[in-house]
C-alpha cells in the first residue's frame, strides 16, 4: 500500500520548510507496511503542518513492485516533520524522552532527533551471501584461483587499461552512469582498453542514483557475485596492481586452501601528485597524466626507489597510501615491517592499531563472506564497515611480500565533496553515513557471533564517534 500527499499550500511548505530535514523514501529491502501504521498516525495525528492534506490509498500494489519496499532516511530538505515533539510522540510512544524542559516541551537537537528516526527503521544489514557457493574446504591447492573485483564510473574506466596490462588473471567489473549495454562495455573494455576477454566479466549498472549518493556497495557485490572463482581480491578502481602479483598470490594456494579464514593483505601505495601536478584539477589534464603514468612502479625494487614516510621532508614521491589525510586507514599493514620482509614471503598480521583499518585483502568467496552493506553509499565507511564485519567474523591476515597496489591521483569525487561540506556544516558525528555505523555497529554485536582472532594494539587508535 502507498500513500501520496498533496496539498493547495505544498509549494509553499516546500519552501518554508527548504532547510528542513526531510524523510527520503527509497527502494530499500525493508517492507513498508511494517511502518505503515506508524507513519499513519504521524499524519494524522497533526505532525504534518501542510494544509488541507488529502491521503489517497492506493490498494493492492503487487509485492514485486519497485514502489513495496522502501528505505527511511534522514537528511536536509523538505520537512514531513516539522513538529519534533510530534514525530517523537507518534514514532516513538511516550518511552521516547523528551531532553528538554519540562514546563516548555523544549525538544531535543535537530540532529538528535534524526539519530532517533533512524534507530526506528529497521536497516536489515546482511550476515553473507546466500547466494555464494558453501565454505566447503576445497579438495586441492590447485582449485584456488582469484579474481579481481572492481567498478567504476564512466569517468575513470580508462584505468582499466593499466589493471588489465598488469593483472593477468580473471577479472570482475560494473560501471555505472554508462549508456552502453553489457556487449559494447565488454568490446570497449577488450578492444580500446586491451583486456583479455578470456578472463573479463563485465556488466552496466542502469539504475539512476545521486552523485552525492553513489551506490558503491551494490556495485561491489554484483561485481563480486559476477566473479566465478574460489577466491577474489576486492580493489578500488584507481588501485593499479604491481605487474605479477596475480602470478605473486596464487604462490600461497596452500595457505587459501588450509582454511577459508585464512586472508592475504595487499599492501598499498600511493603516488603523490604534489610533486609533478601541483592541484586537483591538473591531475586530469593531458600532459600531467602521462607524466604520472610514467612514475607507476611496476615491481618491489622500483617502488622503494621512491619510497618514504608520509610526513618525511622533502616529500617523498611514493608512500604509505592515504598516509597523510588517513593515516590509520592502513597503518596496519606494517610498512616498516615490509621494508624487512622478504619478498617471497607471507608474514601474519597479529594485531591491528585502529579500528579504521580497511586492507585489501585476498579472501574466500563463499557464503560467510561478509557483504558490503548496501545501506552505505556515497563517500565514507563504506569500505571499514565490511572490515568491522570481517574482523568480527574471524578471519586471520597474513602480509604479502612482494605484490602491492598502488593510488593513481584522481580529482576528490562528488561523494567526497558532499560529506566533507556536511561535516563542516553540522559536525563529523551528525552525518548520516556516522549515524548509520553507529547502528550497524549495534548490529554487529548482537546478530553476528564473536569469532574474532585479530586483537586490537595496545594503545590502538580509536576514534570512532560513539553514540
Amino acid at each position: 500500500m502507498l500513500t501520496f500527499l498533496y496539498s493547495h499550500n505544498y509549494k509553499r511548505a516546500k519552501c518554508k520548510h527548504k532547510q528542513n530535514h526531510k524523510l527520503f523514501i527509497n527502494k530499500s529491502r525493508m517492507p513498508f507496511r511494517k511502518h505503515q501504521s506508524k507513519l499513519l498516525q504521524l499524519l494524522v495525528g497533526g505532525a504534518l503542518t501542510i494544509n488541507f492534506v488529502w491521503l489517497i490509498m492506493v490498494a493492492s500494489v503487487p509485492t514485486s513492485s519497485p514502489f513495496y519496499n522502501f528505505e527511511f532516511l534522514v537528511g536536509n530538505g523538505v520537512s514531513f516533520f516539522p513538529s519534533p515533539a510530534a514525530t517523537r510522540r507518534y514514532l516513538f510512544g511516550s518511552s521516547f524522552s523528551n531532553h528538554g524542559s519540562a514546563a516548555t516541551d523544549q525538544p531535543e537537537s535537530q540532529e538528535e532527533m534524526n539519530y532517533r528516526l533512524l534507530q526506528a527503521v529497521d536497516f536489515d544489514f546482511d550476515k553473507g551471501f546466500e547466494d555464494f557457493p558453501q565454505c566447503d574446504a576445497l579438495r586441492h591447492p590447485s582449485d584456488v584461483d582469484v579474481t579481481l573485483v572492481t567498478q567504476t564510473s564512466t569517468e575513470r574506466l580508462h584505468v582499466m587499461k593499466d589493471i588489465c596490462s598488469r593483472w593477468t588473471g580473471p577479472i570482475s567489473i560494473v560501471v555505472a552512469d554508462s549508456n552502453e549495454t553489457d556487449l559494447s562495455l565488454f568490446r570497449y573494455l577488450t578492444e580500446d582498453l586491451e583486456c583479455n576477454p578470456a578472463v573479463l566479466t563485465a556488466s552496466v549498472f542502469k539504475q539512476r542514483f545521486e552523485k552525492s549518493h553513489y551506490p558503491v556497495n551494490t556495485l561491489r557485490n554484483i561485481a563480486l557475485r559476477q566473479a566465478k572463482t574460489s577466491h577474489v581480491i576486492y580493489s578500488d578502481i584507481d588501485l593499479i596492481p604491481s605487474a605479477g602479483l596475480y602470478k605473486s598470490i596464487l604462490r600461497y594456494q596452500g595457505l587459501l586452501h588450509e582454511s577459508n579464514k585464512n586472508s592475504i593483505v595487499v599492501p598499498a601505495f600511493q603516488l603523490n601528485p604534489t610533486l609533478e601536478c601541483q592541484d586537483n584539477k591538473a591531475i586530469v589534464q593531458e600532459g600531467c597524466y602521462e607524466t604520472l603514468h610514467g612514475l607507476l612502479p611496476e615491481t618491489r625494487s622500483d617502488l622503494l626507489q621512491h619510497y618514504g614516510h608520509p610526513f618525511d621532508e622533502p616529500e617523498p614521491r611514493i608512500f604509505q597510501f592515504t598516509g597523510k589525510e588517513h593515516y590509520y586507514g592502513h597503518s596496519s599493514t606494517g610498512y616498516a615491517e615490509w621494508l624487512k620482509q622478504e619478498p617471497d614471503t607471507l608474514e601474519p598480521i597479529l594485531c591491528l592499531g585502529s579500528v579504521r583499518y580497511e586492507p585489501y585483502v585476498v579472501v574466500r568467496r563463499c557464503q560467510e563472506l561478509p557483504p558490503y552493506q548496501e545501506h552505505f553509499t556515497g563517500y565514507g565507511k563504506n569500505k571499514v564497515s565490511w572490515m568491522w564485519q570481517f574482523r568480527r567474523s574471524g578471519y586471520h591476515l597474513f602480509r604479502l611480500g612482494d605484490g602491492f597496489v598502488i593510488h593513481y591521483p584522481h580529482p576528490e569525487s562528488k561523494s567526497k565533496v558532499h560529506l566533507t561540506r556536511r561535516r563542516k556544516r553540522i559536525g563529523r558525528r551528525n552525518v548520516e553515513v556516522e549515524k548509520i555505523a553507529r547502528l550497524f555497529r549495534e548490529w554487529l554485536d548482537t546478530e553476528v557471533p564473536d569469532q574474532e582472532t585479530l586483537p586490537y594494539c595496545d594503545g590502538y587508535q580509536n576514534d570512532f564517534a560513539p553514540a
